[in-house]
């Protein structure tokens, strides 16, 4: 596998959570960002890259990961739905710029 079939699945990956998952839960969320033209790919490459190593202080990052760890992984997508549900309000009642800047800061929201 090269880095770009990596990349590749990563990507497929972040557009299935994004599309059907967050999709399914909370659709005026999604709807949001659709039309805020918010692309997942922007911040979810770095919450999934470092497994939400960068959105947490790490003691609460640890707990996180043991989390994480203790599902063999099965919950990331879950987890990654929660992280915008989490933010939902913030989210919605906001312009594009200050929804990247809460995605890109969860740790000062959540």
């Amino acid at each position: 596998m090269t880095f770009r079939d990596a990349t590749s699945e990563l990507e497929y990956y972040i557009r299935d959570v994004y599309h059907n998952h967050l999709k399914s839960v909370d659709i005026e969320l999604y709807r949001h960002l659709e039309r805020h033209h918010i692309l997942p790919q922007v911040y979810a490459v770095r919450w999934l890259r470092l497994l939400f190593g960068r959105e947490f202080p790490m003691q609460d990052l640890l707990c996180v990961w043991d989390f994480l760890f203790a599902t063999n992984l099965e919950m990331v997508s879950s987890f990654f739905v929660a992280m915008l549900v989490g933010q939902r309000i913030l989210l919605l009642n906001d312009d594009a710029g200050n929804i990247l800047r809460y995605l890109f800061c969860t740790s000062i929201v959540i």
